[in-house]
């Protein structure tokens, strides 16, 4: 599969991480904050998380969620559909 060191960078404030053979699925809190900034963003109540499928081997990404509040932890269910909590939806 192809290397993928040009995922380091592009995240702002990466916040989970779901691995397989064929994805990776991150969890990015925030466009807007660094991770060591995660109470302003909360003060903030900012909506600008997002989750990102990238295939393994061709390095092709596609956004499925858009607009989360701070989203953190993956999993996906028994149908195989992602699944992610959102921090600041309370």
């Amino acid at each position: 599969p192809r290397k993928l060191e040009h995922l380091a960078g592009r995240f702002t404030c990466p916040t989970a991480l779901l691995v397989d053979d064929k994805e990776i699925v991150v969890a990015e809190g925030s466009s807007l904050n660094a991770p060591s900034a995660w109470s302003r963003d909360l003060l903030e109540l900012n909506r600008s998380g997002r989750v990102v499928v990238v295939d393994r081997s061709t390095g092709a990404s596609r956004v499925v969620a858009k607009d989360a509040a701070f989203p953190n932890g993956l999993t996906r269910d028994a149908q195989g559909e992602i699944v992610f909590s959102q921090s600041w939806r309370h």
